[in-house]
């Protein structure tokens, strides 16, 4: 029997081996339709989408994805190049700011904070994702717009005024700096609990070598933390690389 048919987990693959039973088929059933309800999900939006936007894009085709014009020739011209540009610069800003924080806070809480503090701080971090986007797209109009353009802008445009995006001095709340950091507040706890839980699933062993070889508990969290999971992958497919041409053979 190949490996392949050994894993098979499916109703008649259970029935095969005597060991069918109507409540492995039923959760079978509904954990199959539930993993495939996102995918029915995006393509019914993804349908919707392209069903009404077919007139526009039959009419002006593509081009409007280079138009910057908004608005024009009788309000039937809109171009969307400036929200391209909008979208990519706070996207690409955000993700600079938010990884290294977000390496930062996984590697303290899994590897440097005592337990009462990981206990607490923790959870914290996991709770401001679920904060939902309107929030705090709202607490960035009403606070910090009027922070950053009071307080914040001046000082880094004073600072920074040679970077293009520091450039100019933040007149309204709603500036793209302010959307680079709502945006890193909204990455950060997403990304911190997925390298917090790659990093505690390291074993032990690695950092205990690393540190009797003579390494701080800095390097050594910090470099095994990083390379172990790709060491892992490595010979994970090496692994199964292995075993599928063991089970051809």
């Amino acid at each position: 029997m190949s490996v392949a048919q050994e894993r098979a987990t499916g109703p008649a693959a259970l029935q095969r081996r005597g060991r069918f039973r109507p409540g492995d088929a039923i959760l079978y059933v509904v954990s199959c339709a539930a993993a495939l309800t996102g995918v029915v999900l995006l393509g019914l939006i993804t349908h919707e989408v392209l069903t009404q936007a077919w007139p526009a894009m039959q009419k002006f085709g593509l081009g409007f994805l280079t138009t910057q014009a908004w608005g024009d020739k009788g309000n039937t011209l809109f171009g969307a190049k400036s929200f391209i540009f909008g979208t990519v610069v706070t996207s690409f800003g955000a993700l600079l700011l938010a990884t290294p924080i977000s390496l930062a806070i996984a590697l303290f809480l899994s590897e440097l904070a005592p337990r009462w503090i990981r206990s607490v701080v923790a959870p914290l971090v996991e709770l401001l994702a679920a904060i939902p986007s309107v929030v705090l797209g709202l607490w960035g109009i009403l606070v910090l717009g009027p922070f950053i353009t009071g307080t914040l802008g001046p000082g880094i445009h004073g600072a920074l005024g040679w970077v293009p995006i520091f450039s100019t001095k933040p007149t309204v709340g709603s500036n793209m700096f302010a959307a680079i950091l709502i945006l890193t507040i909204m990455i950060i706890p997403i990304v911190s609990s997925i390298c917090r839980e790659l990093f505690v699933g390291i074993p032990a062993e690695l950092k205990d070598g690393a540190l009797a070889l003579g390494a701080t508990r800095w390097p050594a969290g910090s470099r095994a933390s990083i390379r172990a999971p790709t060491r892992r992958s490595r010979s994970r497919r090496s692994s199964t690389s292995r075993s599928s041409s063991s089970s051809s053979l």
